[in-house]
């Protein structure tokens, strides 16, 4: 008699929570849930989970034709970089491996097990329990064991309200390991420089608009796979902006010329605006993860400048379509009400906030930055105001808010998008 993966609700420090047990029987899986979670916490009687096991195009392993389908080994499948996935409650989930060029042997105490990687989750229609796991252990029964018992408690969670994700990716992992963005930049930047120390030369987008999962495989195909792989799984831990229709697609893009390498955010949906460009040095990893949660975590406010950074903008700059921050919706809208051009702005990140402008009303907007106190410096034809120096994104926020209530009631009154020069 074959055993049953069993889901288990249960009360955690959190209130409701989800596990699982393997047991061949409801009175086995009931003692099995009462050891793990506690006789107390456990509110009802396990549920036996089936699971459909299956891969994902393209196969990357031998296989062989069984009742007419092609068959492989979700091991071999799965450690050569290729997609496996399962059917269970309902729910389509799939498991895309991001491995380590090597196994890592790792010491724990007495302890010591070997990691190979993590393998990214995505769930059809519900990037809400979208997550990513580390993956060990090396033959079938390990890994399917890991995965299903991940794919469990994916069933419970489902069952709980979706968390909503306002346009953004990235905002649906709130269980994200604590570094987990860093570590998955600095895997990112070894693949990218070894890829561009074979001189190769252009653009990899991780994705694009309207793109499915197998035209996204076929586009990246010829790409080593722990460049792909890694680039993709970083593209979906990013809070990213995404509203197709609206002609945003925000996705990372990695450049390479002549041996030198580039990690950076451009509109996919535009022309490739870029959007901000980091480096391809391991230290740039906190750069990147300090951009990131200056988007996730700064809560709105009551002020004229939360008001305006509710939309997300595409303005022209220097004839091409660029996407801008949305902390630096309020600014653009008021320097370009005042009749002034803005010519580049930065919401900080959280640091070094700035605004580039020019135009009639240059020296009067050149004043009002003053008085809030920052800092202008004055150029020929064109001024640029720099936000005093913050520690981090509620001290930012904060200058920001200061900014838009200290701006006398004429100007904050004519914000609004103008042409360059109307009246």
């Amino acid at each position: 008699m074959d055993g049953n993966y069993w889901l288990v609700e249960f009360d955690g420090p959190e209130g409701p929570d989800f596990g699982c047990v393997y047991a061949f029987s409801v009175s086995d899986a009931k003692r099995s849930a009462k050891r793990e979670y506690g006789n107390k916490n456990v509110r009802k009687d396990p549920e036996a989970v089936e699971f459909t096991w299956f891969h994902y195009e393209p196969l990357l392993v031998p296989s062989r034709k069984v009742n007419g389908r092609e068959v492989a080994s979700l091991k071999d499948q799965f450690f050569a970089g290729g997609r496996i996935g399962c059917e269970a409650s309902g729910l389509e989930i799939m498991f895309t491996p991001d491995l380590f060029p090597e196994a890592l042997e790792i010491q724990e105490g007495d302890e010591e097990r070997t990691v190979y990687g993590s393998a990214s989750i995505r769930v059809k229609g519900r990037p809400d329990l979208d997550d990513f796991i580390e993956i060990e252990g090396l033959d079938d029964a390990h890994l399917i064991d890991r995965l299903s018992s991940e794919a469990t408690r994916i069933v419970g969670r489902s069952r709980l309200p979706e968390a909503p994700r306002a346009g953004r990716t990235g905002d649906h992992f709130p269980d994200r390991k604590p570094g987990e963005r860093i570590e998955t930049y600095e895997r990112l930047v070894a693949a990218v420089r070894k890829f561009a120390a074979q001189e190769t030369r252009g653009s990899i987008l991780a994705s694009l608009p309207d793109e499915t999962e197998a035209e996204a495989e076929l586009r990246l195909a010829t790409l080593p796979s722990e460049l792909s792989g890694t680039l993709r799984n970083l593209d979906r831990l990013a809070p990213f902006e995404r509203t197709a229709g609206d002609g945003i697609w925000e996705t990372l893009v990695v450049d390479t010329a002549d041996g030198n390498a580039w990690i950076g955010v451009v509109n996919a949906a535009g022309r490739k605006d870029r959007v901000t460009t980091f480096g391809a040095e391991p230290d740039c990893s906190f750069q990147f993860d300090q951009w990131c949660l200056c988007r996730e975590d700064s809560p709105m406010g009551d002020t004229p400048w939360d008001e305006a950074r509710k939309e997300r903008r595409v303005v022209m700059y220097a004839g091409e379509p660029t996407v801008i921050d949305r902390g630096a919706n309020y600014v653009t809208d008021v320097l370009t009400g005042a009749g002034c051009r803005v010519h580049y702005t930065c919401e900080g990140h959280p640091h070094s906030a700035y605004v580039g402008f020019s135009g009639p009303a240059q020296a009067e907007m050149a004043e009002e930055f003053r008085r809030a106190g920052w800092k202008v410096e004055e150029g020929k034809g064109s001024v640029t105001a720099r936000m005093p120096e913050v520690s981090n994104v509620a001290e930012r926020d904060a200058q920001w808010r200061k900014l838009s209530l200290q701006l006398s009631p004429n100007l904050a009154r004519s914000a609004a998008p103008k042409p360059y020069g109307a009246r």
